[in-house]
C-alpha cells in the first residue's frame, strides 16, 4: 500500500513562532513526520507522497473558471485574471497566459497553498530536509547534519 496524499501548510515566513499554531513551520514539520514516522514503521507501506512540492497560488474557480460569481472548488480564494483564457494557439501568442493579478482569500493565507516542502522560490523548509533525512536513517545512511535533524 501507498500513502498518496498528506501534508500541512507551512508559511515559510512563520518558522520563528513559539508555538506549532496551524500554518506555522513547526506545525507542518510535526504533521509530516509522523506521517513518514508511520510509513517507514509499517512493512506494508511502501511508499508516501507528500501534497505538495512547493507552494502555489490557488483560485476557487477551479475547472469553472472563469467564475461569474459561481461557486468552485474549496480552496477559499479567487484569482481576478488579466484575461480570459486563450482559445487558439494565436490568441496564446498574442495575449499569453492568463495572469493572476489579484487575490481575494476566504480562508488560505495570501490565497495560497502552503503545503509544499518548497516555498515559491523553491527555498527548502525544514519538512523538506525531515524528510530525506528520516528516509537516509531508515536505510542506515545518515550524515551528521541529518541526525541533528531527525533528533530535534
Amino acid at each position: 500500500m501507498m500513502i498518496s496524499e498528506t501534508g500541512a501548510g507551512g508559511v515559510y515566513e512563520w518558522g520563528d513562532n513559539a508555538t506549532a499554531s496551524k500554518w506555522t513551520l513547526q506545525y507542518q514539520s510535526a504533521v509530516i513526520g509522523e506521517d513518514v514516522d508511520v510509513a517507514l514503521a509499517n512493512d506494508r507501506i511502501s511508499g508516501i507522497s507528500l501534497w505538495h512540492f512547493y507552494d502555489f497560488k490557488v483560485d476557487n474557480c477551479g475547472s469553472t473558471w472563469p467564475c461569474h460569481g459561481r461557486p468552485g472548488q474549496e480552496n477559499g480564494t479567487h484569482c481576478t485574471y488579466d484575461h480570459p483564457p486563450p482559445t487558439t494557439f494565436e490568441e496564446l501568442r498574442r495575449l499569453g497566459p492568463p495572469n493572476c493579478t489579484a487575490i481575494a482569500p476566504t480562508f488560505r493565507p495570501g490565497g495560497t497553498n502552503h503545503k509544499g516542502v518548497l516555498d515559491f522560490w523553491r527555498r527548502p523548509k525544514p519538512a523538506f530536509a525531515m524528510v530525506a533525512a528520516k528516509y537516509r536513517a531508515a536505510r542506515g545512511r545518515p550524515t551528521a547534519s541529518e541526525s541533528a535533524i531527525i533528533v530535534q
